[in-house]
């Protein structure tokens, strides 16, 4: 029969560790730190992330891009890379928009990969209104 020691110690790391990773998950860790003052860290390593995940969280995952040539995609994103000025964002499921009012859309398959330099604007949009455009 185990000690009640070994009991509390083990039910008391478990806890402990489930406390940190849903902290740490929900990204609870650097806004409570920012809140007591301790730091002024971001939650993401860029700009570009924290965009996109706070969108994601709040919005949905799809957004339309604008290219620095004027072409627009609706798509979904996966991921983008922590380098602001010459990373790249990664999506899925994308579609070239029309560029005139009564064009049809084209389908692109599989992944499509985007420098971010070539990004004009980024319009979040909400759950739901991929299937309106």
């Amino acid at each position: 029969m185990p000690t009640p020691d070994i009991v509390g110690l083990s039910l008391c790391a478990i806890s402990i560790g489930l406390v940190l990773s849903v902290a740490i998950n929900r990204h609870l860790a650097f806004s409570t730190l920012r809140y007591l003052g301790l730091t002024r860290q971001p939650e993401f390593p860029s700009v570009w992330e924290t965009a996109f995940q706070l969108s994601e969280r709040q919005l949905g995952e799809y957004v339309v891009v604008e290219l620095d040539d004027e072409r627009r995609m609706l798509a979904a994103v996966v991921g983008v890379s922590p380098f602001d000025s010459n990373g790249h964002l990664c999506l899925q499921r994308c579609q070239w928009l029309p560029t005139v009012p009564d064009g049809d859309t084209i389908p692109i398959s599989g992944w499509y990969l985007v420098p971010i330099n070539r990004i004009r604007s980024v319009h979040f949009l909400p759950s739901g209104i991929e299937s309106d455009v």
